[in-house]
């Protein structure tokens, strides 16, 4: 696996909004353990060309509540960002089509990509934190301190690699060595639900569990390799930011229509002109889709 000893550190800017949106090397330690703790078993994905491979559905009804489509960005955070029907404007990047959905659609989620225990536990916890700090801030907060700067650090961690885990998905990996004992399907949800790993008959490891571990690697790497990187408030004067579904090398967190956390930056309120540039880098990283409030308020 990829050591962070070595990896650059990211060039936090100055407090000038001319330098806010320039590509941050702090995603460079995400990107590199990303490609590199997967040696071994990542080549076998290029080999086959599966990387939309079939993911493993659950028992018919889910008896076990098991999540299946966890979102890659939090309902919860997503929501922020709806008009007051409930729902976001999405416009999906290859056709420039435009629709309303509620938070919880699925074009959000990630079918199966990670474990229970990696949702429901380090994942949920991560999440909460975000979501306690995010009510303060939009309640008027104004400035993070270094506890606030590292909830936002891990988040931002979380988001980056739940999404390239979504368009990467980790292959079942055989374990040599190991006899496992048959375990028929019910039994291997249940021990899903309680958050432990199992090896099916085939010796083979569910990638979802393996993809679960790597990301809770990866998110205490990325904070311990950056654990300086402060985080300001970017308020915008005029405009709404657009949230895509990723960032790309930006290192940002919209929080609102008018909110954004920027890393490495000071607090500052962004004129219409920086949130149009910020707006079009964003749209410029996205994949998939990116959402907004109302279209028209975001200039780009």
């Amino acid at each position: 696996m990829a050591s962070t000893g070595s990896a650059a550190r990211p060039h936090c800017g100055s407090a000038s909004t001319a330098n806010l949106f320039s590509p941050s090397c702090a995603v460079e330690i995400l990107q590199t353990e990303r490609k590199e703790s997967y040696v071994g078993f990542s080549d076998e994905l290029q080999a086959t060309g599966e990387f939309l491979m079939k993911l493993e559905p659950t028992q018919r009804g889910n008896p076990h509540r098991l999540t299946i489509w966890p979102h890659v960005f939090p309902a919860e955070s997503i929501r922020r960002f709806a008009n007051p029907d409930g729902r976001v404007a999405v416009t999906l990047c290859e056709t420039g089509r435009q629709f309303r959905v509620p938070p919880e659609d699925k074009i959000f989620s990630a079918k199966r990509v990670w474990d229970q225990r990696a949702e429901t536990g380090y994942m949920k916890d991560i999440e909460d934190k975000f979501q306690a700090l995010a009510d303060q801030i939009v309640g008027g907060r104004k400035s993070l301190e270094s506890e606030h700067c590292k909830v936002v650090r891990m988040f931002f961690a979380l988001w980056w690699l739940r999404f390239n885990a979504k368009n990467s998905p980790v292959s079942d990996k055989v374990l040599v060595g190991i006899e496992p004992e048959p375990l028929t399907k019910d039994q291997q949800e249940i021990l899903e639900g309680k958050g432990v790993a199992y090896i099916r008959a085939d010796r083979k490891m569910p990638g979802r569990v393996l993809s679960g571990s790597q990301i809770q690697i990866d998110i205490d790497r990325f904070e311990a390799g950056y654990a300086g990187l402060g985080w300001g408030v970017a308020t915008a004067a005029r405009g709404e930011f657009i949230l895509p579904d990723t960032l790309g090398q930006l290192v940002a967190v919209p929080v609102t229509p008018t909110i954004c956390l920027l890393g490495g930056h000071a607090n500052v309120e962004m004129q219409s002109s920086e949130v149009s540039r910020f707006n079009r880098l964003a749209v410029k990283s996205a994949i998939t889709y990116f959402i907004a409030r109302d279209p028209a308020q975001c200039p780009r």
